[in-house]
């Protein structure tokens, strides 16, 4: 009898920063959870891959979502907006990047009645995306 390993947590990161995505999948190389990371680089993109119109792969949509507000081509409210108005979607965990203190990303996102996961302050430690990611991986 083998005991099978846990399917990786999908991750989709939606960031159009090199740097940001970098830092990002240094600190998934070292948290213990097995993980699938995503990355689109502008709003477009990440809509496409939620809505399974990307022909790069037939992942599967993805688990839990990490957003950038200030991306090209869609922002980060637009690409919120959509994921929470569609039926298909709107159940994702959704992790919203903001700047420190009274960010009025955060401030637009609550006047415009949209839902979300929470709030990440960029950079993101290693301690609180282990958190959000295991309980993301039990929420499944």
């Amino acid at each position: 009898m083998s005991i099978q390993s846990p399917q990786p947590l999908t991750i989709l990161l939606v960031e159009d920063n090199p740097a940001d995505v970098r830092f990002f999948q240094e600190i998934l190389a070292e948290i213990s959870l097995p993980t699938t990371l995503r990355i689109a680089n502008d709003g477009e993109h990440a809509l496409a891959i939620l809505r399974q119109v990307n022909k790069e792969s037939d992942a599967p949509i993805p688990d839990i979502v990490f957003l950038d507000i200030h991306l090209p081509k869609k922002n980060g409210h637009e690409v919120l907006a959509e994921i929470n108005a569609d039926a298909t979607l709107h159940h994702l965990p959704v992790w919203v990047f903001v700047a420190e203190g009274d960010d009025p990303a955060k401030e637009l996102i609550e006047t415009q009645g949209l839902t979300v996961a929470g709030y990440l302050i960029k950079p993101i430690g290693i301690d609180l995306l282990t958190k959000v990611l295991a309980s993301a991986r039990q929420s499944l």
